[in-house]
């Protein structure tokens, strides 16, 4: 059976559907920061960590603007 999501506003519940374990990006489990809600993504960027973490710190902060940027 899928699991449930109550949602805050409008009430009712939002069924989630069963997702091969090869296809989920992201897993959360109990609760995260803040409150539940339901928000489309459209694209996802991902930042390889080892390249990252070998990026000049003075830099890093340029990283974090293109992101901004992208979410604009």
């Amino acid at each position: 059976m899928p699991s449930a999501l109550h949602r805050r506003e409008g009430g009712g519940v939002a069924v989630i559907p069963e997702i091969a374990r090869e296809d989920i990006f992201f897993s959360l489990t109990d609760s995260s920061m803040g409150n539940s809600r339901e928000t489309r993504v459209d694209v996802v960027v991902q930042i390889d960590p080892i390249a990252y973490y070998e990026y000049p710190y003075n830099l890093k902060p340029q990283a974090a603007e293109a992101l901004r940027r992208l979410n604009l």
